[in-house]
């Protein structure tokens, strides 16, 4: 179990066993704040549809409590319950995907997929990112792979063609839809107008849905890889053998608490300000994926692949 992390766990055993711990250290920090931050979110745009005055802090902590209980009762929850969001996600998908077949325009099509003319070098760097993170659901799939039965290989299949859909299907998809500097200011607001349109008032209360859908989907899936790493950083004796107790449902308990601890403390510290518990997850995943491509390459040259 613990994703990408454990190439460093595996090769940093003698003297460097610190970068071991760096590495899965940073990797816990990576994932853990995303379930504070889509909670917030998803406690906001409740507020705002609903028209209520919750305190979105509280309420965010209780959504919190809905996740990590999902998550306490096992693996198998967690799945179902993924399959419900991911129905949720999806069916607003398709309203997006009707409307833009029902707009569609060769030309801005065409300036899409022509991004050399306009944006030159740069353009190719950017796509090249959003098909980088199309690994973000063989990442995430790695982590529990230790809990699955079977061939492990399908469930990559499903998880790299869900990720190419999430990280380049749907940016692809909202660009036809609308203009790239409105979406990158509000993207809501950018949206809203549309299923209003299409599918009358209640068009806006299916966004809302969707957008909390989705954020519950990430933030469900998220907390799953998060705990594992504390797991499997305890069970490599980087940390005390507490966190890699499971309860009877095999979770590891130790590792759960330890999130709920985390994410509570950030948004108390952090509040409404996300960019910066968005900083310390980005703090994490700097410090693993700097080190990823030198342990893999380490990895390999021990095994006479390299």
């Amino acid at each position: 179990a613990g994703g990408a992390a454990v190439y460093a766990q595996e090769v940093f055993e003698g003297r460097s066993r610190w970068l071991a711990f760096v590495s899965g250290w940073g990797y816990w920090l990576a994932w853990t704040p995303a379930t504070a931050l889509n909670s917030y979110i998803c406690a906001s745009l409740l507020n705002g549809t609903l028209e209520t005055t919750f305190n979105p802090t509280l309420l965010a902590v209780g959504i919190m409590a809905l996740l990590y209980a999902l998550n306490w009762f096992g693996l198998g929850r967690v799945i179902a319950s993924s399959y419900l969001l991911a129905f949720l996600t999806f069916l607003p998908l398709l309203v997006l995907v009707g409307i833009a077949l029902d707009t569609f325009e060769v030309k801005k099509f065409y300036t899409l997929l022509n991004t050399s003319s306009s944006f030159g070098a740069l353009a190719y760097i950017k796509w090249f990112f959003v098909i980088a993170w199309t690994a973000y659901g063989l990442e995430m799939i790695s982590s529990v792979v230790a809990e699955t039965r079977g061939n492990p290989k399908p469930m990559f299949g499903w998880a790299a063609a869900w990720s190419l859909l999430a990280f380049a299907g749907i940016p692809f998809l909202l660009a036809l839809l609308s203009d790239a500097q409105t979406l990158q200011n509000d993207p809501f607001m950018a949206l809203r107008p549309l299923f209003v349109a299409y599918l009358g008032p209640q068009g806006a209360t299916l966004l809302i849905l969707f957008l909390v859908a989705a954020l519950l989907y990430s933030a469900l899936a998220i907390l799953m890889p998060s705990t594992r790493t504390i797991y499997q950083m305890s069970r490599d004796g980087l940390l005390p053998p507490y966190f890699a107790r499971l309860n009877r449902y095999g979770t590891p308990q130790g590792s759960l608490l330890l999130d709920i601890g985390v994410n509570l403390g950030l948004l108390l510290v952090f509040g409404s300000s996300l960019v910066s518990i968005l900083a310390v997850a980005n703090v994490g995943y700097m410090a693993v994926f700097v080190l990823l491509p030198w342990v893999y390459g380490l990895f390999l040259h021990r095994r006479g692949r390299l």
